[in-house]
């Protein structure tokens, strides 16, 4: 070998030593901890880098950009999983200087918390923590407009590590391309099943709770339990709805328990039926209900603390398992669901005068019922036991079949033209 090549070979074999770290080390390490129905994914990164959290449906995706890296099969990193749930991760350089990791779900999702911290490790200095939970298609969309309206336009690099835990939203979405090497399947994959909601009807109290009673001896108990059957004939004529009663005979339910229980069917609409009374005789009407901090009226705030009693007259406690109240949106997501509760509301206000059914209005209270935080629900008093008009109505099986057509109709209108049921 000349003396030229051998130094020229020498300065290649330099540079290479030099600049292999950079080339080879991985920037970028992904990892998945499954289990039913929740995905841990763990970002391990060597640097705090610029990034973007958002959903996307059809198929369900939780995308995360990173910006002013590019990345590629050396320099990230994703370890094997095996996961009913998760069904792949991929990820491509739309941009000069921009990557995209898109982690595609099997079902709907709602992402609680999402942790930023940094990291003391040899190779890696920072680390995203995310939650990923199994949810309905409408909690999917309530979280994706949550993130949309709320994080649209904050980055995360201005804000302080410890409030981090933030969504935040590209203004833009870039194509993405996607090479064969960079797809990264679960072992196991599921068929996909054609979109199908499901609506929860709570019938008011119930075995050694009567709830109201009329001075012919009607208890509220056993009004809401046909109403609530009723309405579930009315629902299960629309073949893309499924209809979940909190109770089928007369036995005693806890307040929380009837949410759990809508939580377990995974229900998109919470409806629960309750029958008023008031010391004046000539109150009459129909009343529906939404969640609010601050009661519409004293009437409105005396019935919660009443119906709310309900749970008194037993001793169990039950503890809130839902994966939000342990995270950081349960506040957004509760304003939102709120809101849409009372655009239901509004639909159902709108049905009951156009079939001639005598309404009071929407009101609002701090019902326990209504506190999900990711099913829009309400609360429907039927009428009053304490009114002679209304007992008689509330008693007769024809005004009940009529009511609960209303009801089904209304909720159909609303899941039709809201975008959150799209």
């Amino acid at each position: 070998m000349s003396k030229d090549s051998k130094s020229k070979f020498i300065y290649i074999l330099f540079f290479f030593i030099f600049f292999s770290k950079d080339i080879l080390a991985e920037k970028v390490k992904i990892q998945i901890l499954s289990s039913p129905n929740k995905e841990n994914i763990s970002l391990s990164l060597d640097g705090s880098y610029n990034i973007n959290f958002f959903s996307l449906a059809n198929p369900y995706r939780l995308v995360a950009d990173l910006k002013k890296i590019t990345l590629n099969k050396n320099s990230l990193k994703i370890e094997k999983f095996n996961s009913i749930f998760l069904k792949k991760i991929r990820f491509g350089n739309p941009e000069k200087n921009f990557t995209r990791i898109v982690f595609e779900f099997n079902k709907p999702f709602i992402v609680p918390k999402i942790i930023h911290s940094n990291f003391n490790n040899k190779y890696f200095k920072y680390k995203i923590d995310i939650d990923v939970f199994e949810s309905t298609h409408t909690a999917f969309n309530l979280g994706k407009k949550v993130m949309y309206e709320k994080f649209g336009n904050n980055d995360v690099n201005k804000i302080s590590k410890l409030f981090l835990d933030k969504y935040l939203v590209p203004q833009t979405r870039p194509k993405l391309k996607i090479k064969k090497d960079m797809n990264f399947s679960s072992k196991i994959i599921n068929n996909k099943k054609s979109k199908n909601y499901t609506v929860f009807i709570d019938a008011g109290h119930g075995g050694k709770d009567p709830g109201a009673v009329s001075s012919n001896g009607t208890y509220e108990k056993n009004i809401t339990l046909q109403a609530s059957k009723l309405l579930k004939q009315s629902l299960s004529k629309y073949k893309d709805i499924t209809v979940n009663l909190s109770r089928n005979n007369d036995r005693y339910l806890f307040l929380r328990e009837r949410v759990k229980l809508a939580k377990k069917v995974k229900a998109d609409i919470f409806i629960s039926l309750h029958v008023d009374a008031s010391k004046n005789k000539k109150a009459r009407g129909i009343s529906v209900f939404s969640l609010s901090n601050k009661a519409s009226d004293v009437e409105a705030k005396k019935l919660a603390l009443r119906e709310n009693s309900s749970d008194l007259i037993g001793s169990l406690h039950i503890d809130h398992e839902d994966p939000l109240i342990v995270g950081n949106l349960i506040k957004m997501f509760q304003r939102e669901t709120m809101n849409q509760s009372a655009e239901l509301a509004r639909y159902i206000l709108y049905n009951l005068n156009e079939y001639a059914l005598y309404s009071r209005g929407h009101r609002f209270a701090g019902f326990a019922v209504l506190k999900s935080p990711d099913i829009p629900s309400i609360l429907i008093e039927l009428g009053f036991l304490t009114n002679k008009i209304d007992e008689k109505n509330l008693k007769n099986r024809k005004y009940l079949r009529k009511l609960c057509d209303t009801l089904a109709i209304s909720i159909k209108r609303y899941m039709k033209s809201n975008v959150i049921f799209n």
